[in-house]
């Protein structure tokens, strides 16, 4: 970790850059807020910490005002709001651990509409299903046979069908 004094020659709010003494850092999310409140050519003094190629600020001082003034103002750390483990972001209110726990649910409303629509997709999806069996079944009944009538060998096929729906649906 590196202490850099110098003054705010850039600064990009929207990427969370500065630039101080002809070298642009990268402001960690934590310090974006005192990034908000600096403009051009303020004195800083930065805490930086080099990871990987790039150089990333974890504390901004502008120079003249007390650190203590500026500690308060840092936002709160982010806490699971079961155990009161210290978290990495905001993302997430709870822990890995409190979630795994307590997993958050669906609304009731959803859980009553979807298993409202289940029952009678899957009667329809079921009833498909034997009749998709019933006229596979009858056409390897009638395979082989020489087709002199499409027209009596379609109607033969379905009547075929129809008699082996009710066994296949376990209506003997």
């Amino acid at each position: 970790m590196a202490e850099v004094k110098g003054a705010i020659q850039a600064k990009s709010d929207s990427t969370g850059g500065v630039k101080i003494n002809d070298a642009w850092l990268t402001v960690e999310e934590n310090v974006k807020p005192f990034l908000a409140k600096v403009k051009k050519g303020d004195v800083v003094t930065v805490s930086t910490v080099k990871k990987g190629y790039k150089t990333f600020v974890t504390k901004l001082v502008v120079n003249g005002a007390s650190e203590e003034t500026q500690q308060e103002e840092q936002p709160a750390e982010f806490v699971c709001e079961d155990c009161g483990a210290k978290l990495k972001d905001g993302k997430y209110k709870k822990c890995y651990t409190c979630n795994k726990k307590n997993p958050v649910k669906y609304h009731k409303e959803e859980e009553e509409s979807s298993s409202e629509e289940k029952p009678k997709q899957s009667s329809d999806i079921s009833a498909r299903i034997v009749r998709g069996n019933a006229l596979n079944s009858a056409t390897a009944r009638l395979a082989g046979q020489s087709i002199r009538d499409l027209q009596a060998s379609a109607e033969e096929c379905i009547a075929l069908a129809e008699l082996f729906i009710p066994y296949l649906q376990g209506i003997e």
